[in-house]
């Protein structure tokens, strides 16, 4: 089942947010700065994401009555007619099978494009590291292709490792925190928009 999410699914959120810290503090994977980011993430869910305003939506994909998926999107940016893609989780039993086999995955993306394209919004930026730009270009294909292929992508910005971008916009988007890998924002636009037709 998938729903957008709200104050009542706090508790829930931040369970699978705090298995998804522990497998990166466990792995070596987590941010400097990471403690700030788990107080920005909290916040953020409370006075964003789970409020109720418009700005911000986050959705979830359930099974078994439990949250196992999330994923958001943030509609507040300072670039007309732009989203962010944010808060991509999944539980570590999600995580560990190959992405093209979780059920119900391609149904919370989709969900989340579809809700914002509704609203007007036609391109989008997002920040992950880069070794999976290729990879996820490719899952997404196959999982939901009928919506994310009709998104032309570029790199927009490349950040070196231990780099802190010089716009905060950029920086905010990586959760406030450094990394010690390259990391890329990804920036994508709807087709028949860019192209005039």
């Amino acid at each position: 089942m998938i729903r957008k999410l709200g104050y009542a699914d706090y508790d829930a959120v931040l369970a699978l947010q705090e298995t998804v810290w522990e497998r990166a503090r466990a792995s070596g994977s987590a941010s400097s700065g990471s403690e700030t980011h788990h107080q920005q993430f909290h916040r953020l869910m409370e006075d964003h994401y789970l409020s109720g305003r418009d700005t911000h939506a986050l959705f979830g994909l359930h099974h078994d009555g439990e949250l196992v998926g999330t994923v958001g999107a943030r509609m507040d940016m300072p670039i007309p007619a732009t989203w962010s893609f944010t808060n991509l989780k999944l539980t570590p039993a999600l995580s560990a099978v190959s992405l093209t086999s979780v059920i119900g995955l391609g149904d919370l993306l989709r969900h989340m494009y579809l809700h914002v394209e509704s609203r007007e919004f036609h391109t989008y930026y997002v920040a992950f590291k880069e070794s999976r730009l290729t990879p996820y270009g490719r899952v997404y294909s196959r999982l939901f292709g009928d919506v994310y292929n009709r998104y032309s992508s570029e790199v927009y910005l490349r950040i070196e490792p231990g780099e802190r971008p010089a716009d905060d916009l950029w920086f905010g988007m990586m959760g406030r925190s450094i990394y010690q890998f390259p990391l890329i924002i990804k920036k994508g636009s709807l087709k028949t928009l860019r192209d005039g037709v």
